[in-house]
């Protein structure tokens, strides 16, 4: 499948999926302790990052390969310069973790 069908489909989906090397994949909904977890984490920044730089998203969708839209539970997204980072690769680019 290709992106433009995928995001068509996923919009009438109730259950969560992404796209991953072109083939369609169910997400799990995750247990409760992650989900307040995840929570928690989206509070803390969306209270410290600046609000005129930064926005931060729950459950955004990010292009990362020719036949991949993952979801991943935040993103910080940078609108001015029309970035978009998964938690994961901000804190790499930032020596977290």
């Amino acid at each position: 499948m290709d992106k433009s069908a995928f995001l068509t489909w996923a919009e009438g989906q109730e259950e969560n999926f992404e796209l991953v090397r072109g083939h369609v994949v169910i997400m799990t909904g995750g247990v409760r302790a992650e989900r307040q977890i995840v929570l928690n984490l989206f509070r803390v920044l969306d209270a410290w990052v600046d609000p005129e730089t930064w926005a931060v998203l729950p459950k955004f969708g990010v292009d990362v390969g020719p036949a991949t839209i993952r979801f991943p539970d935040i993103v910080v997204d940078v609108p001015a310069l029309g970035i978009t980072l998964p938690l994961d690769e901000i804190y790499r680019r930032v020596g977290v973790g």
